[in-house]
């Protein structure tokens, strides 16, 4: 009778090691697998010229090495928590939105490591500009249209613009390089593009505007002129992505007769 119990005691300890092993291998140690494999990864967007400041925008990590994809938005109150497989590299990159003024941005970081990481992305907000003439009737050939930096503390990158005109006009012409219209401006008549980026320390360009006419100007003539910033996109510069307006506010000027 002693030997049975001993048996049963036995059998019983052989059970309850044996839950606890299944157990274990069967939820423990997946979970262990789990946190050992990824990488808790806190992101931040930060305005370049305002360090510290946390800003709510929108965003897109892609794997480079590793099938992965998400979109999601940074806060300006605090890091955003993303869990991404570790021994991987990424990009981050910030998305436009026609509420934005920023430029473009992104950033490659790899997750080597289990412990917690902080990838912050610094942005640049695009200045704002102002545009006059010395007149805005059509008596000068050519027309100058002064464009200046309202704000030093930001620029107002790779200066473009398209221009159109009325009924006694046959063309324009300006001292920059004729581009292809942007997909936001497909009816103007003429655009331009230039790398000039207006800053603190050249904060004003002047445009001159050279016109072609057929006849008397009279009052179905004008000549009206949108400029823009542009970006830079797979190494073209362009004012318009994906249905966005990138970087600062267009702006346009009318001469009339």
């Amino acid at each position: 009778m002693g030997a049975f119990k001993i048996i049963l005691l036995i059998g019983f300890i052989i059970l309850i090691v044996g839950g606890m092993l299944f157990y274990f291998y069967t939820q423990e140690l997946p979970k262990q697998k789990e946190v050992q494999t990824n990488s808790n990864v806190f992101i931040t967007i930060e305005d370049i010229n305002e360090p510290d400041k946390l800003l709510d925008m929108n965003f897109v990590i892609q794997g480079l090495d590793v099938s992965y994809y998400k979109n999601d938005s940074s806060s300006s109150q605090a890091a955003i928590l993303e869990t991404l497989p570790i021994n991987h590299t990424y990009n981050i990159n910030v998305i436009p939105n026609n509420s934005s003024d920023y430029y473009l941005s992104s950033k490659q970081f790899t997750t080597n490591s289990l412990d917690n990481q902080h990838v912050n992305l610094m942005v640049e907000k695009s200045g704002e500009i102002i545009l006059s003439s010395n007149t805005s009737i059509l008596i000068n050939n050519p027309l100058i249209l002064d464009v200046k930096l309202m704000n030093n503390l930001n620029e107002y990158k790779n200066i473009g613009g398209c221009i159109n005109y009325g009924i006694h006009t046959i063309s324009v012409s300006t001292n920059f390089t004729k581009i292809d219209n942007p997909s936001n401006y497909p009816y103007y008549n003429y655009c331009f593009g230039t790398n000039i980026t207006l800053n603190s320390e050249n904060n004003e360009i002047l445009i001159p505007i050279y016109m072609k006419n057929l006849g008397q100007l009279d009052e179905n003539d004008y000549v009206n002129i949108v400029i823009f910033d542009r970006d830079n996109v797979n190494s073209n510069l362009v004012n318009f992505y994906n249905g966005y307006n990138l970087g600062g506010l267009d702006e346009n000027f009318t001469f009339g007769y």
